[in-house]
């Protein structure tokens, strides 16, 4: 083996953080009411009758008469009841949720998918029986229960070994030339490497390190430390530092660019790392390396194609094609060794790629990176459907080879069939659709919404939630951050707005044939002031027409959308009024003592109040910390309180005071 460079990163220690003052068992003991409300309506979906019930306001634009609370990630089945943290927490905010001025409490339940479960595993044995009893408890407390679910990856729980068809979203890969060698045809090795400097061999190169928010000099030297020190052929090395004196926050990152590729280009990047204490303030946890691809077609900044949300640095393939058992894990200290994982171009000519470290490791905690390799891979993680095109052909085209007869489809290689038409040593083109997971996340990659079966995993899902929660009359459709979408051909909807438009719509009309309720559904997807931009992620194509008349998507009284952006919200919130669309806004998320984000949303609501913005019809306390892990609802009485004491026009007058 020859002697390698490698990339050495140093960062320095995040300053310490605060503990959270009490616990949430402490603050519901410990506070006292500061509003209480009547019972939550029962009026039908769109009907008046539940915010009568609710009371009413001198405000007649925006008037809260739905106060609720999100609990994002209940999981309820690993014990029984009491037993069960998930239920003890959610409980006590059941008992307590209209003394401090809420009615209604948004559950979910990783997408509530345990219920389609026929023989329930340890973590679901109680999920049902805890479920029911919640469902009581809140209807004896007079609280809403609004469940949460219809993520666009739930159809994928059950569907592809019930159904036979893999509904995940999949991509397109370009033709690509396979090589016949005997019974197996593979992918013909392109003439030159698409990187011939990831050993750091040439210095920095094409290399480019951007320090983000560190204070103090991040540089790239030449060193003498290498992977393989039995040959010293080549002594330079690449050393990654920044220094002591930093400020502890932001990122460190090393990329490089690459220009004028074809679109749809399947590529593998592997990599090799070492450590050594690399961990954070806390030793008992490590730092992450992240790797990151991004498309530089329209934002210098870059848009995402692989950001896996389950994995820092990416998921990888074993020797036969098939995803490893585990992610890419990199421990605090550990030797050399290799890493792969799989990107796709997509529908950009120009993208970068992306080592990122946080500054927090041990002072003397370092990384180091060597031999990045990228190389073009046929038929990683193929799809197979009948609306994804699979052809082999003749180099020209002209003639096209049968499954089953000529070959038979293998991840990365197609398996030759000796009574065929093909021939060793042939040149074949292959055209193929790659699997999306992983690009973003290992365990929330969308399905299609192409197919049938899409809605009706999604309607079967629904009527057993509707079954359950009998008593509510609202449900919260989980479309966030959908991050991969429209690229199965058979959807023929165009723009990606018009995908979301129609799988929304088709979505509703399939609930309210079930079971009408009125429905709710995050902001961000059909925001132009948010998410729905023209590059969104691994989106194929335009999101910014999703409200176009043209695309079905209109405003109904059984339909209301929960802003949550954090940005101009003004806008937001006057984009989706000149719609015609109820809307609720998002409190607090994760905020301060001071309530610095509420006050800031409220003062929007408040400025677009008198810009005309009409049909805010609710509040939604919302944090994304576990319930289990501290008190981040422990700010639900001050939230309510500064309504009540600066916002009196939105809060609704009781019809029939309750005692304290």
């Amino acid at each position: 083996m020859s002697n390698h460079n490698f990339l050495t990163i140093k960062l320095m220690r995040l300053p310490k953080l605060s503990t959270l003052a009490l616990s949430l068992g402490l603050i519901f003991a410990g506070q006292v009411a500061q509003a209480q409300t009547s019972d939550p309506g029962t009026g039908g979906p769109g009907s008046d009758a539940g915010n009568d019930a609710r009371g009413s306001c001198k405000s007649t634009t925006i008037c809260f008469t739905k106060r609720w609370i999100f609990v994002g990630n209940a999981n309820l089945g690993g014990s029984r009841l009491e037993q069960n943290i998930y239920f003890k927490k959610l409980s006590e905010l059941v008992n307590n949720a209209k003394t401090w001025g809420y009615n209604g409490i948004a559950i979910g339940s990783k997408g509530f998918g345990a219920l389609l479960a026929e023989t329930p595993d340890n973590d679901h044995r109680y999920y049902q029986e805890n479920l029911e009893a919640l469902v009581k408890l809140a209807e004896e407390k007079g609280v809403d229960l609004i469940p949460v679910g219809a993520s666009p990856d739930l159809p994928l729980i059950r569907n592809n070994s019930k159904q036979g068809v893999d509904l995940i979203e999949a991509v397109p890969v370009k033709p690509q030339t396979f090589v016949v060698n005997g019974q197996e045809a593979r992918l013909k090795e392109p003439a030159t490497p698409l990187l011939n400097d990831g050993d750091f061999a040439i210095s920095d190169a094409g290399w480019a390190v951007m320090p983000g928010n560190v204070n103090g000099p991040v540089t790239l030297i030449i060193d003498k430390v290498d992977r393989d020190p039995s040959n010293l052929n080549n002594p330079k090395s690449a050393k990654f530092i920044t220094t002591t004196g930093g400020s502890g926050t932001g990122y460190a990152r090393l990329i490089r660019s690459f220009w004028g590729l074809d679109k749809h280009t399947a590529y593998r990047v592997s990599f090799w790392v070492k450590t050594s204490n690399f961990n954070t303030k806390d030793p008992t946890k490590v730092n992450h390396l992240y790797f990151q691809a991004f498309s530089l077609n329209s934002d210098p900044k870059g848009n995402p194609l692989y950001v896996n949300a389950s994995s820092p640095a990416g998921w990888g393939t074993d020797a036969n094609g098939e995803w490893n058992g585990e992610a890419n894990v990199i421990n605090g200290t550990q030797g050399w060794t290799q890493y792969n994982l799989d990107i796709n171009t997509l529908n950009a000519k120009d993208i970068a790629i992306q080592f990122r470290v946080s500054n927090a490791p041990a002072a003397d905690g370092a990384l180091w990176l060597d031999d990045v390799q990228i190389r073009e891979v046929g038929l990683p993680h193929p799809v197979r459907r009948d609306t994804l095109p699979f052809t082999v052909t003749s180099p020209n085209g002209s003639t096209k080879y049968t499954e089953h007869v000529d070959y038979k489809v293998a991840p990365e290689k197609l398996v030759i069939i000796p009574t065929g038409a093909i021939k060793n040593g042939q040149e074949l083109l292959v055209t193929s659709f790659q699997s999306a997971k992983q690009f973003m996340s290992a365990y929330t990659t969308p399905a299609s919404a192409c197919s049938p079966a899409y809605f009706k995993e999604q309607g079967d899902i629904y009527d057993k939630i509707s079954k359950l929660f009998k008593n509510s009359s609202d449900f919260f459709i989980y479309h966030d951050e959908w991050r991969v979408m429209n690229w199965d051909p058979a959807c023929n909807t165009g723009t990606a707005g018009a995908y979301l438009a129609r799988t929304t719509r088709t979505l509703l009309d399939t609930f309210h044939s079930i079971k009408p309720m009125n429905m709710y559904i995050w902001n961000d997807m059909y925001d132009p002031k948010h998410n729905a931009k023209k590059e969104y992620f691994a989106v194929n194509g335009d999101l910014t027409d999703v409200l176009n008349k043209e695309n079905g998507l209109t405003p109904d009284p059984t339909f209301t959308i929960m802003n949550w952006i954090e940005e101009n919200q003004v806008d937001s919130l006057k984009n989706f009024s000149e719609h015609g669309f109820k809307q609720m806004i998002a409190l607090d998320y994760g905020d301060d003592k001071n309530l610095t984000k509420t006050r800031k949303w409220l003062a929007s609501l408040s400025a677009a109040d008198t810009q005309g913005v009409k049909k805010v019809e609710g509040f939604m306390y919302t944090t994304w910390i576990d319930i289990k892990d501290g008190d981040d609802y422990g700010r639900l009485q001050d939230v309510a309180k500064l309504i009540q004491d600066n916002y009196k026009p939105y809060w609704p007058t009781q019809k029939v005071p309750l005692s304290q």
